[in-house]
């Protein structure tokens, strides 16, 4: 004979499956807005990370390896937001170095022999020079926009939005892929605001490509 409980229960279980049931209901709602004093305290913690000293520092280190100024600027920028500057602590997923190399990313940098083994140790030995740091982080921009470059429409040809197109792969490389990209990063970054405007998530991941690019949460209007 089923108990009192055991009819509770089944309903309760009825009753999820008819609202889309399980993880693909959690998951369809994950998604979600923020507030504007949200999204505007995230903008400002995202120029301060990018814009700490320790960051600023790599800007000439990177102007050696024949990175123009501004790009230079923006490559700094990014290893503020990522490592406040400091390419020798892992992050809890043991991403290294100036731009945080994770352990999969490194996988494929290895099969493209952009990276070895021991580059990977260099990331954070304490024995390497700063310029080498800078030429890693360099070079992983560049792949990262090599990689971006296969999914955007009409690819734009300057360094600033190629490295905010890096970047926003670089977080999350399916935004990139799935996301009809086309064009020059600033009016795609305009088109992203407004698409993706509902999710907090990738809200932030636009304003932290946004922060590396112009130094600001928005993209620029001109």
């Amino acid at each position: 004979m089923i108990s009192n409980d055991e009819i509770l229960a089944l309903a309760l279980l009825l009753l999820g499956r008819s609202k889309g049931g399980g993880s693909s209901s959690s998951s369809s709602s994950s998604a979600a807005a923020e507030t504007k004093p949200a999204a505007a305290d995230d903008g400002l913690k995202l120029v301060a990370r990018a814009d700490q000293a320790s960051a600023k520092k790599w800007v000439p280190l990177f102007v050696q390896q024949d990175v123009p100024p501004g790009a230079a600027d923006a490559l700094a920028r990014w290893a503020g937001i990522e490592s406040s500057g400091n390419p020798l602590i892992p992050s809890k997923l043991d991403e290294r170095g100036l731009l945080q190399v994770g352990p999969a990313m490194f996988k494929d940098l290895k099969a493209d022999k952009i990276f070895t083994d021991a580059d990977w140790d260099k990331l954070i030995s304490p024995a390497t020079n700063s310029e080498e740091h800078a030429r890693m982080a360099h070079q992983f921009a560049n792949w990262l926009w090599k990689r971006a470059y296969r999914y955007i429409k009409n690819p734009p040809t300057d360094y600033i939005s190629a490295l905010w197109y890096a970047k926003l792969y670089h977080q999350r490389p399916v935004d990139v892929r799935d996301g009809g990209m086309h064009g020059p990063a600033a009016l795609m970054a305009r088109e992203l605001a407004d698409r993706w405007k509902s999710d907090a998530k990738k809200m932030h991941r636009l304003r932290a490509a946004n922060v590396v690019a112009w130094g600001t949460p928005e993209a620029p209007t001109t």
